[in-house]
């Protein structure tokens, strides 16, 4: 069996609990169970300091403590962005005495593969209702879709694969095993057991529902039974089919119509008779809960909300704000959760006592509503030798206590900033009189404010705060200086006495001078100057001049307290060199440093003549080392030319320039750092008083010589600094000699920006078939013609389809067929993708880089032949292994976006600032980079 305690060693629930019943209070409010609020992958000791990207799905598992009442709340959360789901405890509740490395903490973050090593992104989760134990994770099952698979499967744990937590990969893998006919499953929505044990499943292309009793006795794969009442009869077709839950002998199902009003319907599961409950007022609606006392729960997605009604079975019921709306505008936690803003919540769920959980999609957390856990008072202490014995007044219900620390005379502005650090917690169980706690370890002479808060069940108090606190030593003897020995009398060729004199100490060295740099509050060319640093300036032997600074703790610490006047997040520190003199830079930040600017959410920015480097705090987010950068501006013609020697005869770098000329433009940069596979900002100027006109600007690039011996050529966004000056930006996740270049054969007047959508629920697709209209809109966005007019019979005038269908037809690029029509919603195949991306070679700035060597199944006189072959020799389609083109086949939304990325210059390699993320495109997708690089957020 695989139990928590399985998973996690020295984990348990033993200890949880007092034994007390818990009353609901009338007033709720949001606090938030897991995730930063900021989009990433980044994992720290507990969940609410680790990184959520875009959670969609939630399932509660209630587990008993003790003969009382009371359980304890479990949350499965699905993370498709990021390839992860987790176990995540509600209200944060630890179930270690201590919090340590091995972030055995208050979740569990899993990924899942197949036993052939595919992966697996979990969709929705089901537990069984009929548990009552401690958790055994052979009894979840998910939906989901496995790399390798054709369409999706209903997946359960098979064994786990990392035994355990640790800091350097706190992420368990698990191997899951799919329990349905891999061919029976189209699409899903929604996963639920009864509470007879059966779990239900629906397809939501085929409109079928179906249902099986799971057994880990039984053979693979298990026998299903359709379930009538869940046909697409029943759902008012054509109903988009979104979630359903299945509560007591009911199960309430959520679709949505094209228009308003959105359509419950509650069916009795025991004769199937469906009662349709119309709803007003939502906004693609994507998940639904229901109560033990009939409160229906929906996200109401494009609203922004989650709202509530009482189910008696009328249409139209009154709706009752949760949480979110329009008037909510503030997404702060400890708030009244109608007054906290929500972003595209996609999960609800709803526990039996009344506490609320909902995944607060577009802000990258989940959040809980529960009534607020009074905190602690008069929290004091006694400081000793590296210590501080603290003490404080006990709260009402508290479980245990959460003791923090703060390196500084005056406590963070924002309550419950990331500044703080966790310096332990008191047993579970013995609340009342563990009132006290030491803190050790600290530093003599630095002054500490601490803070207490109390955990209760199902909420967190608010900081109970200290006076500041300076731990001293022990006094200090001086010992007594030794009498220095008398000198030895030492004989003289002439009999008398000789003092030996002292050799002087040589003189310290001339070649060390220390200067003092800005500190500004922005990235502008003379912003506010908020602290300076020290350089220590070199010169060496040969002339060449070397800086080096660090950013310290404690200069740190004073950047912080003087941006917050301003509300800056932005710490920027200028490295001049007005002479250009300098030959080389080298920085440092602490660990203890980077990681007080990333508590506080502030981004590092170096400007210096030579580069611009903006570290995102998300970037600075983790480090376990100090942080370097070395800037080394390469000042040699000599080496400028061998920069372009090496480019021309790299045979990648000639077909990425289409084979034209390459030329440096401006000064090379050698960037060396540790700060690797994090996103980072680099803007590289243009020569002085150059001005590059839009279309000159089309060729220029960046070729970047890896420090792992792999090589890029990338286009750039160019910008203008704050200085006038213009400069080419990229974004970089590894480090390297960066040279701009231009490129003669570049000059595309297509738009290399982002040109297809997602879907309203968080989904892009990407094995979906694109359809004629789809390419008719990409194809006005990627050539900025938006007018023009063209008559076919099936494309209706002042539809959308007319508005896109018209201008790519009246331009030539898309042609219809020879009865009249467009076919607008059919499928593209390639061979008509392929007819239209051809024409635009010219525009593209594409030549032959390769000489085409044609498919085996495109004979010459094929009408796809002649544009397969000029897209091949251009680079943009390379065909299957066994050299086919498949031109009657159907083109997928990532195949397309791939094929058009190489036409228009869309580089997916690099990390876009602005790309869009979505719930179905994992970071291990084939066509992950190239998605996100074409696809807008909604």
């Amino acid at each position: 069996m695989i139990t928590l305690t399985t998973l996690l060693a020295g984990g348990t629930f033993s200890t949880i609990g007092t034994g007390k019943a818990w009353a609901i209070p009338v007033d709720k409010i949001v606090q938030t169970v897991a995730g930063t609020g900021t989009g990433g992958s980044s994992k720290a000791p507990k969940a609410i300091w680790s990184e959520l990207n875009m959670p969609t799905d939630l399932e509660l598992i209630e587990l008993p403590i003790d003969s009382t009442m009371d359980k304890l709340h479990g949350l499965l959360l699905n993370d498709p962005v990021n390839g992860e789901s987790w176990f995540a405890f509600a209200n944060g509740l630890a179930f270690g005495n201590e919090v340590d490395s091995r972030l055995q903490g208050d979740y569990i973050p899993f990924r899942f593969q197949t036993g052939d090593g595919a992966s697996v992104i979990a969709q929705d989760f089901a537990y069984p209702k009929l548990s009552e134990s401690l958790p055994d994770f052979e009894q979840i099952y998910f939906t989901g879709h496995a790399q390798n698979a054709d369409g999706p499967n209903v997946f359960r744990f098979k064994k786990v694969l990392s035994d355990s937590q640790n800091a350097s990969n706190p992420v368990i893998s698990v191997e899951v095993e799919a329990v349905l006919d891999p061919n029976l499953l189209s699409s899903t929505a929604g996963l639920a057991f009864d509470d007879e044990g059966y779990l239900y499943t629906y397809d939501d292309t085929i409109n079928q529902g179906y249902r099986f009793l799971p057994s880990q006795d039984a053979v693979l794969p298990y026998t299903t039974q359709d379930v009538g009442y869940m046909s697409g009869f029943n759902f008012g077709q054509p109903h988009v089919f979104q979630d359903f839950v299945i509560e007591g002998r009911f199960m309430y199902t959520l679709s949505n119509p094209p228009s308003d009003p959105t359509m419950i319907t509650k069916i009795e599961m025991s004769d199937g008779e469906a009662v349709p409950i119309q709803v007003g007022g939502l906004n693609q609606p994507t998940s639904l809960a229901v109560s033990s006392d009939k409160d229906v729960y929906v996200a109401d997605t494009g609203n922004n909300r989650v709202v509530q009604f009482y189910d008696t079975n009328a249409s139209y019921p009154d709706l009752i704000t949760v949480a979110g709306g329009e008037d909510a505008v503030d997404p702060s936690e400890g708030r009244p959760a109608d007054k906290t803003a929500l972003s595209a919540p996609q999960g609800v769920t709803i526990a039996e006592d009344g506490t609320v959980y909902i995944s607060d999609t577009g802000h990258h957390r989940v959040i809980q509503i529960a009534p607020p856990q009074s905190p602690a008072s008069e929290v004091n202490g006694q400081a000793g030798n590296a210590k501080v014995d603290l003490s404080w007044t006990p709260a009402d219900d508290a479980l245990y206590y959460e003791i923090y620390k703060y390196a500084g005379s005056v406590p963070p502005a924002e309550p419950d900033s990331r500044a703080w650090e966790l310096a332990g917690s008191t047993l579970y169980g013995d609340s009342q009189s563990s009132n006290s706690f030491t803190v050790a370890g600290l530093t003599n002479g630095q002054p500490y404010v601490f803070a207490v808060k109390a955990k209760g069940l199902r909420s967190t108090s608010v900081f109970a705060i200290s006076p500041a606190l300076t731990p001293v030593g022990p006094p200090t003897t001086n010992p007594t200086n030794p009498t220095n020995p008398t000198n030895p009398s030492i004989p003289s060729a002439g009999g008398g006495i000789s003092t030996p004199v002292a050799t002087p100490p040589a003189p310290a060295p001339t070649n060390t001078t220390t200067i003092n740099v800005n500190v500004q509050s922005s990235a502008a060319a003379n912003g506010s100057v908020v602290a300076s640093l020290a350089i220590t300036r070199t010169t060496g032997a040969d002339g060449m001049i070397k800086d080096a600074l660090q950013l310290t703790p404690a200069k740190a610490t004073e950047i912080i307290d003087l941006l917050k006047p301003s509300g800056s997040k932005t710490a920027a520190i200028v490295l001049p060199d007005a002479s250009d003199a300098v030959s080389q830079w080298d920085f440092t930040v602490p660990v203890a440093a980077s990681k007080l600017l990333t508590d506080q959410g502030i981004e590092l920015v170096v400007l210096n003549p030579n580069v611009r480097i903006q570290v995102p705090a998300s970037s600075l987010t983790g480090l376990t080392d100090d942080l370097y950068f070395r800037l080394i501006p390469v000042k040699s013609t000599a080496s400028s030319s061998e920069i372009r020697s090496r480019a021309l005869a790299d045979p990648e770098i000639m077909a990425a320039a289409n084979g034209g000329d390459i030329n440096v433009v401006g000064r090379p940069m050698t960037i060396e750092t540790n700060l690797q596979s994090r996103p980072v900002t680099l803007t590289l100027p243009l020569p002085e008083g150059s001005n590059f006109t839009a279309q000159q600007q089309k060729k220029l690039g960046v070729y970047i010589e890896h420090s792992d011996g792999t090589k890029q050529l990338v286009r750039g966004k160019v910008v203008t600094l704050d200085s006038g000056r213009q400069g080419l930006e990229i974004s970089v996740n590894k480090f390297s000699t960066f040279t701009i270049v231009n490129v003669s054969n570049w000059g595309s007047t297509l738009i290399a920006s982002p040109y297809i959508m997602g879907y309203a629920n968080g989904s892009f697709k990407p094995a979906q078939n694109i359809t004629r209209a789809e390419l008719a809109a990409i194809v006005g966005r990627i050539t900025g013609v938006t007018e023009g007019t063209s008559a076919f019979s099936d494309v209706k005038s002042g539809s959308w389809a007319s508005t896109v269908v018209g201008p790519a037809a009246a331009s030539g690029i898309m042609t219809g067929y020879g009865d009249g029509t467009f076919k607008p919603n059919a499928s593209i195949t390639r061979g008509e993708l392929a007819a239209a991306l051809a024409k635009l070679l010219p525009q593209s700035g594409l030549n032959a880089s390769i000489q085409a060597a044609g498919f085996s199944d495109l004979a010459t006189s094929h009408w796809a032949a002649g544009p397969a072959a000029e897209l091949q020799a251009a680079g943009v389609v390379t065909g299957y292994e066994d050299g086919s083109f498949k031109p009657e086949q159907n083109v997928t939304r990532a195949e397309a976006v791939t094929m058009i990325n190489r036409l228009i210059g869309l580089d997916g390699s690099m990390v876009l600032p602005d790309a869009a993320s979505w719930n179905d495109v994992a970071d291990t997708y084939w066509a992950y980079d190239a998605v996100r690089a074409a696809s807008m957020q909604r």
